[in-house]
């Protein structure tokens, strides 16, 4: 079910416009992407419905169906969205809802009715450059080798991303069954920056060396 066949929607990089090179925080690029599959046959030998879709900011529902004779399918994906940067700071977050679930029906006349149904986060990735000492607090899910927690950033270039499938939710079954499957995510990270005086205080407080740079 994790092929990469079927409908693609293409991932489109930099949804959002790279900020100005005041601040603490310039994006270079970001992207976050969802995928799901859908499997309804029901005899016929049903051509797979599949992701990738490309997520924006914001509040959004999203929900997949597929019907062949005795079989159904269907996925779907509630996310909230948060891209927000200021001058002195910059806060990414997702808060993710999947579901599938799958009915198949049973009849003498086909012998390998099938439901499948899945549905995930492939990645959440922004790539930035931080222009000035900095404060990353990370929650909910490591973000590119940044365990939750805080750590501070020196100048330089960062890739923050999740790698998937994360909150997948799958179900596969067979003729005269049923059943549904739901999962959730969590996770963000929110970038300040540091005032020169401080920044060795900061590092007693983190309690750690400054991670490497990429």
């Amino acid at each position: 079910m994790r092929g990469r066949v079927g409908v693609v929607v293409v991932v489109g990089l930099g949804a959002i416009a790279p900020a100005a090179t005041a601040g603490v925080v310039s994006i270079n690029v970001w992207e976050a992407r969802l995928n799901f599959g859908l499997l309804a046959d029901g005899g016929s030998g049903a051509t797979p419905s599949q992701g990738p879709v490309t997520l924006s900011p914001g509040d959004h529902e999203l929900d997949w169906q597929q019907t062949d004779g005795l079989a159904f399918a269907s996925a779907s994906a509630e996310y909230t969205l948060v891209l927000d940067q200021t001058a002195t700071s910059l806060t990414f977050a997702i808060d993710l809802r999947t579901s599938a679930a799958a009915d198949v029906g049973d009849s003498p006349a086909y012998a390998f009715e099938r439901g499948v149904a899945e549905s995930f986060l492939d990645v959440a990735l922004v790539d930035l450059t931080v222009l000035q000492p900095a404060l990353l607090v990370v929650s909910g899910a490591t973000f590119g080798g940044f365990a939750p927690g805080s750590h501070l950033l020196g100048h330089g270039d960062y890739t923050l991303d999740l790698r998937g499938p994360l909150a997948r939710a799958w179900v596969d079954v067979g003729s005269g069954q049923t059943a549904a499957d739901g999962a959730e995510l969590s996770a963000g990270f929110r970038i300040t920056a540091v005032p020169a005086p401080a920044t060795a205080a900061c590092l007693l407080l983190v309690g750690a060396r400054p991670p490497r740079r990429r």
